[in-house]
């Protein structure tokens, strides 16, 4: 499988929509632990190779950009997150939070 080759082209997707009727879920996960929820993100990446990943949230939260942002930022200082994670060779990063 040729497609399976380029790694630039596998991402990581992560779908905080929350469409389905009464459900708050996401907004419990993105409030309380979304370190918990980055955290699978890269976790997921380093099993199946992938070096860049999106967020998706709804409208309603675009208020939490800011704080997923920072949580983000210390994930990156602490080295779990962007370029050589925890001093390996796997690399992920973010490369959108977008709120629709």
């Amino acid at each position: 499988m040729d497609f399976m080759r380029d790694t630039d082209s596998i991402a990581v997707v992560c779908n905080d929509d929350e469409s389905e009727p009464g459900t708050f879920k996401d907004r419990v996960l993105l409030n309380g632990h979304a370190e918990m929820g980055f955290e699978g993100m890269t976790l997921c990446a380093s099993i199946i190779g992938a070096k860049s990943g999106f967020l998706y949230l709804r409208s309603e939260y675009s208020h939490q950009l800011p704080s997923l942002q920072a949580v983000l930022s210390r994930r990156q200082e602490q080295q779990l997150f962007g370029n050589k994670i925890m001093g390996c060779r796997h690399a992920f990063k973010i490369i959108q939070l977008c709120a629709v």
